[in-house]
């Protein structure tokens, strides 16, 4: 309608906004004074509209992050409540997964000028990552842990999202623990560093460096081979009946049954290809320092793929370091010293 106009992320109030319009014909050139006029005789919403542009004038961009992060935490409620009804009670009720699946947020006092967003994994919650978050928070680092959309709730859930999505959560991660430090570092796990890597591609301000463990561009699961066919199948299925899909989940042996969804989502396998290619097509654009750790004998990812991944992003700025292990976690579990190669990347920032 010509009444607002949006540019490099913000809003600006054209001139129309404020034009005289017939009574007749208001409501095809200025809905916004149409729904003001519908609101004015309520008297919580003029008090709590009057109240959010008087309070507007006094937030700095800290703030502003204080509330996006409360966001999130109301996100994660909302989103948990929507999946835990009758019709999820017979897949929730095998869950495993008893840790506190929430995002958090840690600033500690005389903080570093280099701050940090944790990432974590597929079927995961940002439990994985919030022992070393804390670890991070008594060294002085600014601590953004991400929850990606879809996990730390239910199994429905993930079902329902798309990779942009579990994107979108690190995005909007990154720009909360901005405004706390003047350089950012992206350290993800498995599936949460390959979105770091995808966001890093992107080259984000104030980003200067990522770190990744264990990220899945080649996966040791034969059966990865059938996901798209039977993908299509539980769609096909969903589109002509009642029935939720030929196979919707599948169960899943964990090394964390206590954070991880032990219900996988077919879906979810196909959203992570797709995410895999992605990653693989734009890993060349990933132009900050870059750290990649890998075990060597991973059960889930196939070591040559860090190979790949390495040589995708460039030698020069990339570099890989082994850590020997036959397990997946290698983050949280801190084997062979994995969380302080990723301090001494950071103090390399």
């Amino acid at each position: 309608m010509g009444l607002i106009d949006s540019r490099e992320g913000r809003y600006r109030l054209l001139p129309k906004l404020l034009e005289k319009q017939d009574f007749d014909e208001i409501r095809l050139h200025n809905l916004v004074t149409v729904y003001a006029n519908e609101v004015a005789p309520i008297p919580q919403v003029v008090r709590i509209v009057t109240t959010a542009v008087e309070r507007a004038r006094l937030r700095d961009d800290r703030a502003l992050s204080r509330m996006r992060f409360e966001d999130e935490l109301r996100s994660h409620e909302l989103d948990r409540q929507r999946f835990d009804l009758p019709q999820h009670q017979e897949v929730n009720r095998h869950e495993t997964a008893t840790e506190n699946g929430e995002p958090f947020l840690i600033l500690p006092r005389g903080s570093r000028s280099l701050g940090v967003v944790l990432v974590h994994g597929l079927l995961a919650s940002p439990a994985e990552v919030r022992h070393f978050g804390e670890r991070l928070g008594k060294e002085g680092y600014p601590v953004m842990g991400v929850r990606l959309k879809g996990h730390g709730t239910s199994p429905w859930d993930l079902r329902e999202r798309e990779w942009e999505e579990w994107l979108g959560s690190v995005r909007r991660g990154f720009g909360i623990l901005a405004p706390f430090a003047s350089r950012l570092c992206l350290v993800g796990f498995s599936t949460g560093g390959a979105l770091s890597l995808l966001l890093a591609a992107e080259s984000p301000s104030p980003l200067v460096g990522v770190a990744a463990a264990s990220v899945p561009v080649r996966l040791k699961e034969p059966a990865m081979i059938f996901v798209p066919l039977l993908h299509g199948a539980n769609r096909v299925t969903r589109w002509i009946s009642s029935l939720e899909g030929v196979k919707p989940f599948h169960n899943h042996r964990s090394e964390h049954p206590h954070i991880n969804y032990s219900q996988v989502p077919v879906r979810s396998l196909y959203e992570l290809r797709g995410m895999v290619k992605a990653l693989e097509e734009k890993a060349d654009r990933v132009g900050c320092p870059t750290l990649l750790l890998q075990g060597t004998g991973d059960p889930v990812v196939d070591p040559d793929g860090a190979r790949l991944l390495q040589r995708k992003v460039g030698e020069r700025t990339c570099r890989l370091e082994w850590v020997p292990s036959s397990r997946h976690g290698i983050l949280n579990e801190d084997i062979a010293g994995t969380q302080a190669r990723v301090l001494s990347f950071l103090s390399e920032l």
